[in-house]
C-alpha cells in the first residue's frame, strides 16, 4: 500500500509540471502559468560592415603611418560618396611584431611589425552596401572582416510581436484549461521575459587584398526576426 500512494505522488507531481499548473489546497486560488512567444519577419535597413587596413613595415612608424594614411582615405572616400562622419568609427587598433615559425631553421623569423586597423561602417542604403565595400577595397582596404544586418528603429515591430506573443498566451490558455476541465477567471500577473531580433541566415565575410578584385561585391539582407516572449499567469477555477 505504501508502494501505491508514493506511485500516485509521484504522478501526481509528474502532471502538474507537464500542465504548468501551480496547485492550491482550495482551487479557487489555483493558477496556471503561460508563456506565449511571437516573430515578425522584418527586412533589414542597415548593414554594419566591419572591414580595416593590415600594414606589415620593418619600422613600428612606417606600420602606423602607412596605415593611417589608408584608413583617412577609406573614410574620405566613404564620406565623399554619402556616408555620414557619425556612422564611421574605428573599432580595433593593434600594433605588434610579427613573427612567422621556420621548421626547417626550428627558430622564428621576424617579419616586421603589423598595424592592424578596422573601422565599423554603417550603411544606411542595404543596396548600396556592396559598392562601399569595393570603393573601400579601392581607397587602401585590405580586409572584410565581417559585417551583419539590422533594423534602426524595431519599436512597431517589437509592439506587433509583442501583442502576438499575449495572444499566444491567451490561446494556449484557452486549450489547457478546457482540456484540464477548469476555467480561466483572469490574469493575476504577466511580464515580458525576452524580446531580441535573430538573424536567421548565416552570415560570413572574409576578404583580403589591394583594390578592386574586379567583380562587384554583391549583399543581400534577406529578413531579420523580431522576437518576443511573455509569461503570464491566470487565475483559473473549477466550473
Amino acid at each position: 500500500m505504501k508502494k501505491l500512494f508514493t506511485s500516485l505522488a509521484a504522478l501526481l507531481i509528474a502532471i502538474t509540471c507537464l500542465t504548468g499548473f501551480a496547485l492550491a489546497d482550495d482551487l479557487d486560488d489555483s493558477t496556471i502559468t503561460i508563456n506565449g512567444s511571437a516573430s515578425i519577419e522584418v527586412a533589414p535597413d542597415i548593414v554594419n560592415v566591419f572591414l580595416g587596413v593590415m600594414e606589415t613595415k620593418d619600422e613600428i612608424s612606417q606600420a602606423q603611418s602607412s596605415a593611417n594614411a589608408k584608413i583617412n582615405a577609406i573614410i574620405a572616400a566613404l564620406i565623399e560618396n554619402g556616408v555620414e562622419a557619425k556612422d564611421i568609427a574605428t573599432s580595433s587598433y593593434m600594433i605588434y611584431a610579427d613573427y612567422r615559425y621556420d621548421y626547417t631553421e626550428n627558430q622564428e623569423i621576424f617579419l616586421g611589425f603589423t598595424a592592424n586597423c578596422e573601422l565599423s561602417i554603417r550603411v544606411r542604403d542595404v543596396e548600396k552596401a556592396g559598392a562601399l565595400i569595393d570603393l573601400a577595397f579601392q581607397a587602401g582596404a585590405n580586409r572584410l572582416n565581417s559585417f551583419d544586418f539590422s533594423i534602426e528603429d524595431n519599436k512597431a515591430y517589437h509592439d506587433e510581436a509583442l501583442t502576438r506573443a499575449v495572444a499566444d498566451a491567451a490561446h494556449r490558455a484557452d486549450v489547457i484549461a478546457k482540456a484540464a476541465g477548469v476555467q480561466i477567471q483572469g490574469i493575476v500577473s504577466i511580464k515580458e521575459v525576452g524580446e531580441y531580433i535573430d538573424d536567421s541566415t548565416p552570415r560570413y565575410a572574409a576578404m583580403e587584398g589591394d583594390g578592386a578584385g574586379g567583380a562587384e561585391t554583391q549583399l543581400y539582407g534577406g529578413t531579420l526576426l523580431v522576437n518576443a516572449n511573455v509569461s503570464i499567469v491566470y487565475g483559473i477555477t473549477n466550473p
